[in-house]
């Protein structure tokens, strides 16, 4: 099975321009079609230019409304974020009525068998029930799935969110959970979109299975180092310390009092908890021992002050 034909669904959001680009740049010259509610004039910033990209408005997701975008497609890869990922088994069906061979989750995060706190599950309980759902149309229907576990976006993390990861740059400091120690993976948007483009190059050895890469091993202190040594020249920055446990309890005080950040709170103690596990999604210290797909789909492993570098300049989204 070769795969030419790519829909990328979400293909004008973080994530789907990432994939986008990659995928119009890869050896392969593959066709690229992305779907869109937006009239393709108001998308901004625009896709990158290329013959072989198309752009399809459609004005809601319905069975009939993507069969129709999907024939002729060998591949789907839905980037169509969380709020939106029951909407996957209306694209799997689809998939299976435009007769398309390969489905690409939108799950992105650790891995099915990384349940994690209670207020995390539900999210990956729907994520699970998309890839259960995917295996058994696959089983009666011919469409094949496959799904990818990135950990966390680091670069869009440490751009968006720094002081999630415990690191305030402005101010030249750091909060510690569980003294920084805990080890965790995390993958660039680029590498994340190369693992997509892997995945179409590489059908047959990533069939029914979720692949597992990571540009990034580190541990919340390295991360504290790496800032420290491209913000201020390896000046020590003040250090503040909580535990990942005292960190949950803030979570759910804001989640009762309906305050902002709760859910950042919940999600950046359970990554930088000291014993959970779950947080290294391949290579050493991985649950199960899992070595991961690095080599596979061609992501590289990444300096993590090359990472902070691009993220302070700004150099994520592009």
């Amino acid at each position: 099975m070769s795969i030419e034909t790519v829909t990328v669904i979400g293909g004008t959001g973080v994530l789907g321009r990432h994939i986008v680009t990659a995928l119009l740049a890869a050896p392969t010259p593959y066709s690229v079609q992305v779907t869109t509610r937006s009239p393709p004039a108001s998308i901004s910033p625009p896709l990158p230019s290329s013959p072989r990209l198309k752009i399809t408005q459609l004005a809601t997701y319905t069975l009939p409304a993507l069969t129709a975008a999907l024939q002729g497609q060998h591949c789907v890869i839905s980037a169509i974020g969380v709020s939106g990922m029951l909407t996957q088994l209306t694209i799997i069906d689809a998939c299976v009525a435009a007769g398309v061979r390969r489905f690409v989750s939108g799950e992105f995060g650790y891995g099915r068998e990384n349940d994690g706190i209670e207020e995390l599950r539900k999210p990956r309980d729907v994520k699970r029930r998309v890839t259960e759902y995917a295996a058994a149309k696959g089983a009666v229907g011919g469409v094949t799935w496959s799904a990818v576990a990135p950990g966390v976006f680091i670069d869009f993390a440490l751009q968006r969110f720094p002081y999630a990861l415990g690191m305030y740059p402005d101010e030249q400091r750091a909060v510690l959970i569980d003294h920084g120690a805990a080890p965790f993976t995390g993958t660039t948007l680029r590498g994340i979109a190369q693992a997509c483009v892997g995945i179409c190059a590489h059908p047959a050895e990533t069939a029914d299975r979720m692949v597992r890469v990571r540009s990034v091993r580190c541990t919340q202190l390295e991360l504290l180092r790496a800032y420290e040594s491209v913000v201020s020249g390896g000046k020590e920055w003040d250090v503040a310390h909580m535990t990942a446990g005292e960190l949950i309890a803030r979570g759910r005080e804001k989640r009762e009092k309906g305050e902002g950040g709760a859910m950042l709170d919940l999600v950046a103690g359970q990554l930088l908890m000291v014993g959970r596990g779950g947080s290294v999604v391949c290579g050493e210290g991985a649950e199960g021992g899992v070595e991961g797909d690095n080599e596979l789909l061609g992501v590289v492993e990444e300096p993590l002050e090359e990472i902070v570098k691009r993220v302070l300049a700004g150099d994520v989204y592009a």
